[in-house]
């Protein structure tokens, strides 16, 4: 025997203790759990990684059919809309909400009419009709308790909504993770980042890279449409004007057969 004990340290000041896991090792882990088919949620990771979810940063990086569906379940018209133009409308409704949130909060849910509170439900994609007024204010509650005090991103409760739709109960933890596990790699790319940027740590090139592909294919993607869009509108414009121009023109013709009809003198009878 060699007599050196296999648990003593190598070298002064080196010891076997494994290294606690990076913030960046942890969030791959998290999002890796959310997309399996028994995640085993660990709430507060949950919530804590849900906090990277920014609305900007969320919306900034989602694809079109993801505001689409954002957009369909709070009632706003997409139309020939531009992903800029839709983000805009998503941006101001979700800081009303979040406005309206407090507000509730601070005058209280029982000083809520039932109508206000069937409103207050279906602004935020939850069930609104055939339910009680306790359960309207239980869903309410529940969807501040994330908003106001687990201080969830408003972009990403909605998100959570849309997989419920046309009208789900109330929000859950369960809603949440389904959230992120749908949520588009360049979307999590984006995230990891943001993380590293906040931690101090490192993160591998080819992430950098492959998320400024991404919005460099975004900012592609939104001057194409508003080319088509401007183009559109031109169209329009064009057949407008035309329209506008001919019936200026009847209105003119139709004048002058009026006055040359006036002109005519009556015939003189003899």
């Amino acid at each position: 025997s060699s007599g050196i004990n296999a648990e003593w340290p190598l070298r002064p000041g080196i010891t076997t203790q494994k290294a606690k896991p990076m913030e960046l090792e942890k969030f791959g882990e998290f999002i890796a759990k959310t997309r399996s088919s028994d995640p085993r949620d660990d709430i507060e990771e949950l919530v804590s990684f849900s906090k990277l979810f920014s609305e900007e940063l969320t919306l900034d990086n989602l694809p079109r059919q993801y505001l689409v569906a954002i957009c369909q379940l709070i009632n706003i018209d997409t139309g020939f809309h531009t992903d800029a133009f839709l983000r805009f409308r998503l941006r101001n409704k979700m800081n009303s909400l979040k406005k309206d949130d407090m507000m509730i909060r601070y005058e209280g849910l029982e000083a809520m009419t039932g109508l206000e509170l069937q409103n207050a439900n279906a602004e935020r994609g939850m069930r609104a009709v055939g339910v009680s007024i306790e359960r309207l204010r239980n869903q309410l509650d529940q969807w501040m308790i994330l908003s106001l005090d687990k201080k969830i991103p408003m972009s990403l409760l909605l998100l959570s909504r849309v997989s419920t739709m046309p009208a789900g109960n109330a929000i859950t933890y369960e809603d949440l993770r389904n959230a992120v596990a749908h949520l588009p790699d360049t979307l999590i790319g984006e995230a990891k980042i943001t993380l590293a940027a906040q931690k101090g740590e490192k993160i591998d090139n080819r992430s950098r890279i492959e998320a400024v592909k991404a919005q460099e294919e975004m900012i592609k993607s939104e001057k194409d449409q508003q080319a088509r869009k401007d183009l559109i509108d031109s169209e329009k414009d064009r057949i407008k004007e035309e329209q506008e121009a001919k019936e200026s023109s009847n209105t003119r013709v139709a004048a002058n057969l009026q006055i040359k009809k006036k002109k005519v003198p009556t015939a003189t009878l003899r």
